[in-house]
């Protein structure tokens, strides 16, 4: 099919820049890595995180929002799964550094910890109960 090969190719070389930026960074290389300046690692650091995003985005995954974060702590909505953050090791100026230079549309709709980490969500929908008496 002509869909199929067009949504390949287009998807194909974003995956590719993916591999090839998180070659980088990738905790179990054990290959020797050619030296990278400063520069061209955070901008590879950024492009990865900007490709990874778009294929959050392309699978049906969305930012958590401030409105959506302040409505699920309301109504117990959040994960089950015990998190634990340590906020005083996380990298804040990483995040920051990459919504300056890729701004949200809303940036009011970021949630406080947008400088420490990303969350994506999906599968939200409408809450309801039928036929309870």
């Amino acid at each position: 099919d002509k869909m199929e090969l067009i949504f390949t190719l287009k998807y194909d070389s974003i995956s590719k820049e993916i591999l090839k930026d998180y070659e980088l960074f990738e905790p179990f290389n054990i290959e020797p890595r050619d030296y990278v300046s400063h520069t061209k690692r955070i901008e590879q650091e950024a492009r990865f995180l900007l490709n990874f995003t778009k294929v959050l985005k392309k699978s049906n995954f969305k930012p958590l929002t401030a409105h959506e974060l302040e409505f699920a702590e309301k109504e117990d909505y959040l994960s089950t799964l015990p998190i634990n953050a340590i906020w005083d090791q996380l990298d804040s100026s990483f995040l920051k550094s990459f919504y300056s230079k890729y701004p949200p549309k809303d940036p009011e709709s970021l949630p406080h910890f947008y400088d420490k980490l990303m969350i994506f969500h999906r599968g939200v929908g409408i809450d309801k109960t039928t036929d309870v008496f």
